[in-house]
């Protein structure tokens, strides 16, 4: 586990803003939970747990001074309690009220919401700088290796013999749909194919079979040259990468 070198006494406390009292190692037996938190953090605690083993606590929770309460790290504490850690560090503080500890429990967790990936980055971040060993870098990063897939699959010329069947929605079906898989030559054009139809699906990766409808449609007539069967048509100009 990693040392915290602060220790350090702050100003009094204000009205109003955190005041962190000290920065220690403590025992675990010597905080507790906060038995309100509306967060449900029990699934993300054993994950959790698995990337404190490999990066150890680089940051305190944060604990309420007057009653030894943790306002911040509710889920790195019961992480910590699955590896069965002794000690655990923390940043004591003194809320002027329980109003302010409430606020900011609440605020800390619903401020990590507001922020998405840039998947552009990523598909050029992880193949560039974290190798290629999908296992290793879910253990690292906490992504899963069926999303992890998907951005080194973009490196690629070929596409591999056989793909994972995931739940690539991010939903469960009794009958799972059909995907059909298209290789861009770069993840622009992806980008700009998919900011076509000014929709957002719940994988970044994906575009809905009605989406597509929008914007070509099939007409039963032999397409010159072909035996037979139809031919795709475009309802308007549209080019990969262009407008």
């Amino acid at each position: 586990m990693n040392k915290f070198k602060i220790k350090q006494k702050t100003t009094p406390p204000v009205k109003s803003g955190l005041s962190i009292i000290e920065v220690k190692k403590v025992p675990m037996s010597s905080i507790k939970l906060w038995d309100k938190n509306p967060r449900k953090n029990e699934k993300s605690a054993k994950p959790l747990a698995e990337l404190l083993k490999v990066h150890g606590q680089k940051s305190p929770i944060v604990v309420w001074i007057k009653n030894n309460t943790i306002y911040k790290g509710n889920t790195t504490y019961k992480a910590a309690k699955i590896l069965k850690w002794e000690y655990i560090w923390v940043a004591f503080t003194d809320f002027p009220s329980e109003k302010e500890a409430i606020g900011y429990a609440l605020a800390d967790n619903k401020s990590s919401e507001w922020s998405d990936w840039d998947e552009s980055i990523l598909a050029m971040l992880l193949p560039e700088h974290m190798g290629n060993n999908l296992s290793e870098i879910a253990g690292i990063t906490g992504f899963k290796e069926a999303d992890l897939a998907g951005y080194f699959a973009a490196e690629s010329n070929e596409l591999p013999d056989e793909l994972k069947e995931i739940d690539i929605l991010g939903t469960s079906f009794e009958d799972k749909a059909d995907y059909l898989v298209v290789q861009f030559p770069d993840h622009k054009s992806m980008d700009d194919f998919k900011a076509r139809f000014n929709s957002k699906t719940a994988h970044p990766r994906v575009i809905t079979y009605e989406m597509l409808l929008g914007i070509m449609e099939f007409k039963d007539v032999p397409a010159e040259g072909a035996g037979g069967g139809g031919s795709v048509v475009l309802k308007k100009k549209f080019k990969l990468g262009g407008k």
